[in-house]
């Protein structure tokens, strides 16, 4: 995920921010001149004994209001972070259930609507997205897929969902 940092309107920092298998999230400066800072400009924003997460999406909504939707995995949950404009730091909000072994979060165009493989339970659970506070609420119950479902996507209408099974063969 990238995110500005903003002084007077004029573009100061980007982040780049990245998950790692042992939990953490990582977030690295990238100056002007669009090289990526690691080293001493890194920084453990999970903490190492944070559960693993697969995916980050962000979802940009309203005047300066930014947030980042983490898959987590290893507890069945989509956590709500909201995003500091001034040091992009990230500050958990909420946490929305899963099913078993989610995979990455999808949106549709409109922000309005969240979806999430589930490989464990082989179903994809579908959540309602407020505009105003970034908040998930589930629309019913998960639906049914093939097995292992590990992925997925929408047509660009937003009428079909197209999802890859990995226990098809």
């Amino acid at each position: 995920i990238l995110t500005d940092q903003s002084t007077g309107g004029v573009l100061t920092n980007k982040y780049a921010y990245v998950t790692a298998s042992g939990g953490t999230i990582w977030r690295h400066t990238i100056p002007s001149n669009g090289a990526l800072q690691t080293g001493t400009n890194a920084e453990v924003l999970a903490g190492t004994n944070a559960p693993s997460l697969r995916v980050i999406s962000q979802k940009i909504t309203g005047q300066g209001d930014r947030r980042a939707y983490v898959v987590n995995a290893a507890a069945n949950e989509i956590q709500l972070y909201l995003l500091s404009r001034v040091t992009g730091a990230l500050l958990l909000a909420n946490s929305y259930p899963t099913g078993a072994g989610p995979g990455p979060l999808v949106f549709n165009a409109a922000g309005t609507v969240a979806y999430v493989p589930n490989a464990g339970d082989n179903t994809v659970s579908v959540y309602s997205v407020s505009l105003a506070t970034g908040f998930l609420a589930p629309l019913g119950s998960p639906v049914a897929t093939g097995p292992t479902p590990v992925f997925m996507t929408l047509d660009p209408g937003g009428t079909l969902a197209y999802v890859v099974n990995a226990g098809d063969g």
